[in-house]
C-alpha cells in the first residue's frame, strides 16, 4: 500500500503516541477493560453497553452507537461496567440520515489507568461547551 493512502501516518498517529486497534483485531483489552469499535446497537443509551458488557464479559468501552451511556453490574469477577462513548460529529448533519431525530449525543471520555484499575470520565458536549474539571471550553471555531 503507498505510504500516503495510509489513514494511521496521515494521522501522524504514531508521532501522537496513538495506536489505531486494526479491523482484523476487533477490540484490544488494556488491563481489565475492552477498547472495540462495538458491533450491536440497542435502542436506549445504556442499553447497548449492557449487551456488549454481556458479549465481552469484562468491561469494555465502545463507539458505534453515537449515543453516552454507561451500565454497571456486580457479579463474584467483582464490580464492572459499560460505556458508550458519544460521537464528536457534527450532528446538524445527521438529519441527512433519515426524517427523524437520531438520539445521538456529542461526547467522548477520558480514561485513567493505574497499575490495577481504571476509571473512564464521559465528557458530554453539550451547547457546544464542555465541562470537565471546572473548566468550561467552547467547542465553537
Amino acid at each position: 500500500m503507498l505510504k500516503s493512502l495510509n489513514l494511521n501516518w496521515m494521522l501522524g498517529l504514531q508521532e501522537l503516541g496513538i495506536k489505531s486497534i486494526q479491523e482484523e483485531e476487533g477490540y484490544e483489552r488494556r488491563g481489565n477493560l475492552c477498547l472495540t469499535h462495538g458491533t450491536i446497537i440497542r435502542q436506549d443509551s445504556g442499553a447497548t453497553a449492557r449487551g456488549m458488557l454481556k458479549k465481552f464479559g469484562i468491561s469494555v468501552i465502545h463507539g458505534h452507537t453515537h449515543r453516552l451511556g454507561s451500565t454497571f453490574k456486580t457479579d463474584l469477577r467483582g464490580m464492572v461496567g459499560a460505556w458508550e462513548n458519544g460521537c464528536l460529529c457534527d450532528l446538524k448533519l445527521v438529519k441527512m440520515w433519515g426524517k427523524e431525530l437520531a438520539d445521538w449525543q456529542s461526547g467522548f471520555s477520558v480514561i485513567y489507568f493505574t497499575d490495577h484499575r481504571f476509571q473512564v470520565d464521559q465528557i458530554p458536549i453539550i451547547s457546544k461547551t464542555i465541562l470537565y474539571g471546572g473548566q468550561t471550553w467552547n467547542t465553537s471555531p
